[in-house]
């Protein structure tokens, strides 16, 4: 008599609460995950395996109170300009969650997976040449901040035509058309905010997510080459001047076959969005499912590992390249 054996007990589910959970965090975070974990949002965490806060949002001095047995993450997707102070919140977390990739677990704003579809002819894009009448196209909406990018831009200016879209500009881009507003350009400027650490957003990632024919002109404080397909950026950190980076691309602009080549990696990778944090989610409820992965960690001070970063340097570089 055949007696089947008996089905494996489900995995528990964790209980995640996200104590501050920005509108852009789904609290259906974990469904397409492989591990069972729950994201409740409420300031009633007491019961909870994992509490996670939104650093950007948190504004209080004085520090929450921390149960037995809680693993506290720190969820930081803003640079430490835009963190309010932690000075007093000193052995309470246990992991990082952030785009840097010092964090005990890594997030991205977007990563790069290699094509299964390889020399396939419906998946090739054809760009078209003739359309792009223009320069440098520019959207940016947050003018006075840190990286002064927008001094960098007027700079730039006085040797290649730049056409800034958004409240810190003169021209218009009606929300969701990128890909219209920046059909006739042969280039984006991707200027962060910041210059930090990794710090790498949408400002660049978005060209290559929704396959915009214009090459990203990157301004930021990380190692592009760690992020983005060789050969498919300009960075502004490789020129001495912003009168050698306009006069190169000016040079570039001219150059069909050239200008072609910084487009070569579609046919290789495709960009994918990670900015709802999904990717960094599902890793941490894998690891509070692997008992052998549930960190001791507790950091002494996380303020100092928001501006100073585990490398031995500052979290974010100064400004000097407006020359």
């Amino acid at each position: 008599m055949f007696i089947a054996p008996p089905l494996p007990k489900p995995k528990p589910v964790k209980r995640v609460t996200y104590y501050n959970r920005p509108s852009w965090i789904s609290r259906n975070v974990f469904d397409t995950c492989d591990d069972r974990c729950e994201m409740i949002s409420s300031s009633n965490y007491k019961n909870s395996d994992v509490v996670v806060f939104h650093a950007s949002d948190i504004h209080m001095g004085t520090p929450l109170r921390k149960y037995r047995g809680q693993t506290w993450v720190f969820h930081a997707m803003e640079p430490p300009f835009l963190i309010p102070s932690f000075k007093n919140w000193k052995r309470l977390f246990n992991w990082t969650l952030s785009y840097r990739r010092d964090a005990d677990i890594f997030n991205p704003y977007s990563t790069f997976t290699r094509r299964t579809d390889v020399g396939n002819k419906d998946t090739q894009h054809i760009i078209r040449w003739e359309n792009k009448t223009r320069n440098i196209g520019w959207i940016v909406s947050h003018c006075g901040i840190e990286s002064q990018r927008l001094k960098y831009g007027v700079k730039l200016k006085q040797t290649i035509d730049v056409d800034t879209f958004g409240r810190c500009g003169k021209l218009h881009c009606p929300r969701g058309q990128w890909q219209e507003c920046l059909e006739k350009y042969k280039f984006y400027a991707s200027f962060e905010n910041s210059l930090c650490i990794d710090y790498i957003t949408e400002k660049s990632f978005r060209v290559f997510e929704r396959n915009i024919d214009s090459i990203p002109v990157t301004r930021g404080a990380p190692d592009y080459s760690m992020f983005l397909p060789p050969g498919s950026f300009v960075n502004t950190r490789n020129f001495s001047s912003t009168s050698n980076l306009g006069n190169f691309l000016k040079r570039l602009s001219d150059d069909k076959l050239t200008f072609m080549t910084y487009f070569k990696w579609r046919q290789y990778y495709k960009a994918e969005d990670q900015i709802d944090s999904k990717m960094g989610f599902c890793e941490l409820c894998r690891r509070l499912h692997n008992p052998t992965q549930k960190y001791r960690r507790l950091y002494e001070d996380i303020d100092e590992w928001v501006r100073q970063g585990a490398l031995p340097r500052r979290s974010c570089r100064p400004v000097v390249d407006i020359i």
